[in-house]
């Protein structure tokens, strides 16, 4: 900030000029010392409905934590600047939190300073009202276990990065759901990267809340056992957008790396309508199970159910199914009555749901054919 002074000597006017330079924040015009200061003038107690933007003046090591308080709205700009703190939380919000970069590279970023090999339970964000990002980065490449705690709030990630990458024995999580919390990712990128620790998720939803993912990508790479999204209680995760009538296998990826499973549904529910789910074991554990899938749509299996998306019933009728030699067919149907009455093998390609008529030629081929079926893939199934 530049402070001007006048003096008037011999009918002259000389300006001087001096620089501030401890000054880290500002709002409009207005110069602050002190983050939390800038915060503390944002909007009324009792009234969120006007946002505040802080932008950032320079890189910002916090002794003790940022505090969002209640009845706030506040627009952090990181400005291309980095937030760090050795507080057992970087930012604690009970109001309403935006995180942007402003700055054209983007470059900004939150992340947590604590070191050690402790198990306590650190994180960036320990959100307890509403918070979004929609540019710039969340992360940490510490012990810490959560990028984001959602304690029963709403969080949405709308663009940006939220990540984790380090190497560790414990469990880590990048967004942590407890209570009745929401998270909305509907863009940018949730990511876990770690070469070390058993149970690590990229979304974990503890009790009974919310994972709805209607765009951008979740994945999880990791040597040792992570998941992409689990449902460990009776919560939800639901993928896509319901009843819209399209159905949009780039509208999200859902994808994890390393021989593990993409997604893990307990208890809970589980709601597919658009997107690809990817896993490098497999896309859904074998003993999830879907509760619902688009209207008028079937789930299309590929490599041995490690890739999982949807297909309209019109289109799945014209996907082959099944193979004898080279030539392939788009029905079980006809690939039995292909065969005839020649020694045959009939390779099926996915997983097929029989009709009456199919049953029907299954329960009397004994007689008629001379035929075995030879499944391709474990996941393939033959439902009666």
């Amino acid at each position: 900030m530049q402070k001007i002074t006048h003096n008037y000597e011999n009918g002259m006017t000389t300006v001087n000029l001096r620089i501030v330079t401890d000054y880290v924040a500002r709002i409009d015009w207005f110069y602050y010392t002190s983050l939390q200061e800038a915060v503390n003038t944002c909007g009324a107690r009792e009234n969120n409905n006007v946002q505040t933007t802080v932008h950032m003046l320079k890189d910002i090591a916090l002794e003790n934590g940022l505090e969002i308080h209640y009845g706030q709205n506040v627009r952090l700009n990181l400005d291309s600047y980095t937030l760090t703190s050795r507080n057992d939380s970087v930012i604690t919000n009970y109001g309403k939190l935006e995180v942007v970069d402003l700055s054209e590279a983007q470059t900004g970023e939150i992340s947590s300073s604590i070191t050690g090999d402790n198990k306590n339970y650190y994180n960036v964000i320990h959100n307890k009202g509403d918070f979004s990002i929609s540019s710039g980065t969340i992360m940490t490449d510490r012990n810490e276990n959560y990028v984001l705690y959602n304690e029963n709030g709403t969080a949405n990630i709308d663009g940006g990065t939220v990540s984790m990458s380090y190497t560790n024995s414990y469990e880590a999580h990048v967004i942590h759901n407890v209570g009745t919390g929401t998270v909305n990712v509907n863009g940018g990128i949730v990511n876990l990267e770690n070469d070390g620790s058993a149970g690590a998720m990229a979304i974990y939803n503890v009790n009974d809340g919310t994972i709805n993912v209607k765009g951008g990508e979740v994945k999880a790479t990791n040597i040792g056992i992570s998941t992409a999204i689990r449902n460990n209680s009776t919560g939800m995760i639901s993928l896509g957008i319901k009843g819209d009538g399209i159905v949009n296998a780039s509208l999200l990826e859902i994808k994890v790396e390393g021989n593990n499973i993409a997604i893990k549904n307990q208890l809970g529910e589980l709601h597919f309508y658009d997107g690809r789910i990817e896993g490098s074991k497999l896309a859904i554990e074998e003993n999830s199970s879907i509760t619902e899938i688009e209207e008028g749509t079937s789930i299309l299996e590929e490599d041995g159910g490690k890739v999982i998306t949807l297909t309209t019933n019109e289109d799945l009728d014209k996907i082959q199914v099944a193979k004898i030699g080279e030539v392939t067919y788009p029905s079980l149907q006809e690939a039995i009555l292909a065969a005839g009455n020649n020694q045959s093998t009939i390779e099926l390609l996915r997983g097929i749901q029989l009709t009456a008529r199919s049953r029907n030629t299954k329960y009397s081929r004994k007689s008629k054919y001379n035929i075995r079926l030879k499944w391709k893939y474990p996941k393939n199934v033959l439902n009666n």
